[in-house]
């Protein structure tokens, strides 16, 4: 059981790499600000077709990307993906619990109750940035095989 587990970690990872790589959809993030590749593909902890990005905004600490500009990159990724749906978010002006003050778009590229893809893309301010990567590395950490394998079974 944790073998199939892990081989399906490494085949969505996989899938998500020819995502990233393979459609040029790092590429074009690239352009927007730093990249970074985080949740349960950072955490090799891949059950499903979810992948969670950052776009760090740099330069000053506190930079933030211009909404009309997070509209063109949107544009772009639904270019360069075609997805089937794309939903907007702006948490900046009003605090939302358990949500960070950015940008997102959650993009569709299908049912994912048949096993499409769902792509949560962040663009944040570096510093906040940094502390949700800190987050992250602090659970990877803490990661063993064994808790490895009961996440990925639950």
């Amino acid at each position: 059981m944790a073998e199939d587990l892990i081989q399906l970690d490494r085949a969505l990872r996989a899938e998500a790499d020819d995502l990233l790589d393979g459609r040029g959809l790092r590429d074009l993030l690239g352009r927007y600000g730093r990249l970074h590749v985080t949740g349960s593909y950072a955490l090799r902890l891949m059950a499903w077709r979810d992948l969670d990005l950052y776009l760090e905004i740099v330069g000053d600490p506190e930079a933030e990307l211009p909404v009309g500009k997070f509209f063109d990159l949107g544009r772009r990724m639904a270019e360069l993906l075609e997805p089937s749906q794309m939903r907007f978010r702006n948490t900046r002006p009003a605090a939302v619990a358990s949500l960070p003050p950015g940008l997102y778009w959650g993009t569709y590229l299908g049912d994912i109750r048949r096993r499409a893809w769902k792509i949560d893309l962040w663009a944040l301010d570096g510093a906040t940035c940094r502390r949700l990567l800190a987050r992250c590395d602090e659970i990877a950490a803490r990661l063993t095989s064994s808790s490895r394998a009961l996440v990925m079974k639950i």
